[in-house]
Order: C-alpha cells, then sequence, then structure tokens
C-alpha cells in the first residue's frame, strides 16, 4: 500500500526539528511572530540526591555540543543564556582511585 503525502498538514515545531527537511525544500516553514513562542531548554537535577558518577562531565560535554551548535548556525532562532552551574552533589565513589589496566 502506497502512502500519499498531504499538502494539508501543519505543525509547531522548532526549526532544528526540520532543518534538514526545509533545505531540501521536503518542508515549508513559517515563523510564528506574534505572539513570539519561546521556551528554555535547561540540564537540572535534583539537589538532595547524589548523581551517579560521571554525569557532570557528560552534562559539561553537553553544553560544551549545545554552544557550539549555537554559534556555528546550526540551532536556527537559540541562543545561549549564562547559567549558574553548580557542581551537583557527588558520590563519594568519585573519590577512590580508578583502577589502570597493565600494559599488554
Amino acid at each position: 500500500m502506497r502512502q500519499q503525502q498531504s499538502s494539508n498538514v501543519c505543525t509547531v515545531l522548532p526549526s532544528a526539528a526540520v532543518i534538514e527537511e526545509v533545505e531540501a525544500g521536503r518542508l515549508k516553514r513559517f515563523r510564528l511572530e506574534n505572539p513570539a513562542i519561546s521556551r528554555e531548554v535547561a540540564i537540572v537535577w535534583p539537589q538532595n540526591r547524589v548523581l551517579p558518577n560521571g554525569l557532570w562531565e557528560v552534562t559539561k560535554i553537553i553544553r560544551r555540543c549545545a554552544s557550539a551548535l549555537v554559534s556555528e548556525g546550526a540551532w536556527p532562532g537559540t541562543r545561549m543564556t549564562p547559567a549558574a552551574m553548580p557542581e551537583p552533589p557527588r558520590s563519594r565513589l568519585d573519590e577512590l582511585p580508578v583502577a589502570q589496566a597493565p600494559d599488554a
């Protein structure tokens, strides 16, 4: 059975979600301007819990990647705002030495 594409369908998505389809001409996009739609994307964690080992490093990687996407224009309409990034509570396991594998 063959599916037909309809030209009478619309949805509201962030530009980044459909940028490839727009550039390829498969979709058209229209900016919603009045009122403007905005959203915040955040990385959050509970302050009363210890995070798994390594999660703080993953958080920093995500922030660096997001910053690169914004600065390269790959995340249209997005701007980075300074955020307080206090280091989360860590497991005491982070303080233990890491075993090194012997050289082969």
